[in-house]
């Protein structure tokens, strides 16, 4: 072969040339081959970290990837309770037709905390009355509750007792209506269904509490008002039961229907 530059003759093994020295098409192939990408190094999973004691092999320290903190089930459970409450107050009706199995939960919740308020309002409005007519100064609250009678059995746990069973009654009346229907939900689809419309009864009897520390104006129209939405809590949730089977009972005759068995048990034990 020849030089590129000067011509002059070269063997085909010579990288530069021997007159001007410019690299040969041998030469730069060689070089090319040479220069190769290195591998990187992979980084290793762990590092060795120093023993505590000279000339000791150094023990291998790995680095732990801490995982994502999973909140609290009841921090779930009070998350999803509060969400409950907040779409009962804007829309009730519409609410209650979406329950399913995964939100039951709130509405047995909601049944507890109605029946715990109820107590506590009738607690209040008894502590009320008791301290007006014996003349005791509302602030010796002791002597209220732990008097010769023991009122907070009489005033709290009984009247919380008796809801539950008056609530049990009206899920059992609910659910034997339901089935005249013609519905298939079952009795703890009433039990739920029946405790999300008990918001509004429960945020109306918690009202009836306040005003009956702050002022007695009000509250014999709240109570009123409080009965009333438990009333109408078991004809919404009937009608939320509904289906279009045109051979069950109308769920107009059925709430009536409720009403009048419950009327007839009033009478009866009063």
């Amino acid at each position: 072969m020849f030089c590129t530059h000067c011509g002059q003759p070269l063997s085909d093994s010579v990288k530069f040339c021997t007159s001007c020295g410019t690299k040969t098409p041998s030469g730069e192939t060689a070089a090319a081959s040479e220069v190769q990408p290195q591998p990187q190094p992979q980084q290793p999973l762990y590092q060795e970290a120093p023993s505590e004691h000279s000339g000791e092999q150094g023990a291998f320290a790995y680095t732990a990837v801490p995982a994502p903190s999973q909140p609290h089930p009841a921090a779930v459970i009070l998350k999803k309770y509060w969400e409950f409450i907040l779409d009962n107050f804007k829309a009730p009706a519409r609410r209650s037709e979406k329950v399913n199995e995964t939100e039951k939960i709130n509405g047995f919740i909601q049944l507890g905390v109605m029946s715990i308020l109820f107590a506590f309002a009738y607690f209040i409005i008894e502590g009320n009355l008791f301290y007006l007519n014996a003349g005791i100064d509302l602030s010796d609250f002791e002597e209220y509750l732990y008097g010769d009678t023991n009122r907070f059995t009489e005033h709290f746990f009984k009247p919380f007792i008796y809801f539950v069973i008056v609530a049990a009654v009206m899920i059992g009346l609910i659910f034997l209506v339901s089935k005249w229907m013609k519905a298939t939900h079952s009795i703890l689809d009433t039990a739920a269904r029946f405790g999300s419309f008990l918001v509004i009864p429960s945020a109306i009897f918690l009202l009836v509490a306040i005003f009956k520390v702050i002022s007695n104006d009000i509250t014999s129209y709240l109570v009123v008002l409080g009965f009333l939405s438990i009333a109408a809590s078991v004809g919404f949730t009937i009608y939320s039961m509904r289906t279009e089977d045109s051979k069950g009972i109308d769920p107009f005759y059925g709430t009536l229907l409720i009403y009048f068995v419950v009327i007839v048990i009033l009478f009866g034990v009063l």
